[in-house]
């Protein structure tokens, strides 16, 4: 058997990087958690053929377990301008790290691809970078098409599409591909890039419906300023751009002045029977409606905080009831970008690009391509 050399300490390193437990690792290596513990204070080999999966379990490339120093950090590609506040940043974790990665690389896919279809620049990316709240709401308004919805998923959906329409993908997604690796929903809820030819909008879909349509306009609003940037959409940041996109999605998703006409008209002091009202009335999720009252000072943020924490723990029941969802297909074609998905699978099919690249990029197995073609009814 071959034996990998590998240094103890990277083992260490590439260990706590992980975020696994140390019998989470030795699970998936097939081994005991007390050889691994040897393993990693030298005192055990590892066969290469299990230094190589380790290298994959913990998420790093397989060669850095051969350097003979801890490799320096990488920091994040885009600006990080999640809440400061009072107290130190935690670093962004892995997981943080590789979907900004991996969308980027989606982004500089499509981009090379409208080049080649003579698109230099998308005119919304930096259209609205001078503007005032006002100016960007009468633009929102305009463009963003939501009539008749029916509740707030199907508005959801509406104002998906509309922002497709203007050229600017939306990739939604909860995990890396597997329930195995979430993303935290605390460390971030979304983020934007916006390159001036295929900007592109993610949304953490980690807490479900409950903040994803506030992400969604806080990020357009990013883009439409022309900056890039990781959100958490926190009620106490202190960055401009943030409170400013923060500001924007509230009063184009629940227009104040329509607020407190609603509010006054209802008379009610059971919090939870007004904001159920208020979340028919705006197609908004209930997290949506208890930003809006705490923005407009109906609440406290020790009712906000208590109510949100009620509607957190609701939502991780619901997830755990054993109820079947829909298919494989049409929940990848709802995660990823419907214009990104169709460029994609069309440039496949017609030999231009690999299978195997194209599920990169897809975040699919290869050989699910055709079939996933089929789903979203493109013609072989």
């Amino acid at each position: 058997m071959a034996y990998a050399l590998i240094n103890p300490d990277i083992i260490s390193w590439a260990i706590k990087r992980s975020g696994l437990a140390m019998s989470e690792i030795s699970k998936k290596l097939s081994i005991r958690e007390e050889k691994l513990a040897e393993i990693e204070r030298g005192k055990e080999e590892i066969a290469f053929s299990k230094a190589k999966q380790f290298a994959k379990i913990t998420n790093i490339p397989f060669g850095f377990l051969f350097l003979n120093e801890i490799p320096e950090e990488e920091a994040l590609r885009i600006p990080d301008l999640r809440t400061v506040d009072s107290k130190e940043l935690e670093k962004p974790s892995n997981a943080l790290k590789e979907v900004i990665c991996i969308n980027q690389e989606r982004v500089e896919w499509y981009r090379n691809y409208l080049k080649e279809q003579g698109i230099e620049r998308n005119p919304y990316v930096g259209y609205l970078s001078k503007a005032n709240m006002n100016e960007m709401i009468a633009f929102l308004n305009e463009k963003l098409k939501s009539d008749k919805a029916k509740d707030a998923k199907d508005y959801h959906r509406k104002l998906v599409n509309s922002i497709e329409d203007l050229m600017i993908m939306v990739i939604q997604d909860s995990d890396l591909g597997h329930y195995t690796k979430p993303l935290n929903v605390e460390e971030f809820r979304g983020f934007a890039i916006a390159d001036e030819v295929a900007p592109l909008i993610f949304i953490n879909t980690a807490d479900s419906l409950n903040a994803q349509l506030f992400t969604l306009i806080h990020e357009l609003a990013h883009i439409l300023k022309g900056e890039s940037g990781v959100s958490d959409n926190s009620i106490f940041s202190v960055n401009p751009t943030e409170q400013f996109c923060n500001a924007v999605a509230g009063e184009f998703l629940v227009p104040k002045k329509e607020f407190h006409k609603k509010w006054s008209e209802l008379h009610s002091t059971n919090l939870d029977l007004t904001f159920e009202v208020l979340v028919k009335n705006f197609h908004v999720s209930r997290h949506v409606v208890a930003r809006r009252a705490l923005d407009l000072n109906y609440i406290d943020k020790k009712k906000y905080d208590e109510y949100i924490h009620r509607i957190r723990e609701e939502f991780l029941a619901s997830k755990n009831r054993s109820e079947s969802g829909p298919s494989y297909y049409v929940v990848k074609n709802f995660k990823l970008s419907s214009q990104l998905s169709q460029a994609v699978i069309s440039q496949t099919l017609s030999g231009r690009m690999l299978y195997r690249d194209a599920g990169n990029i897809l975040g699919t197995n290869p050989s699910n391509i055709e079939k996933f073609a089929q789903k979203v009814s493109m013609k072989l």
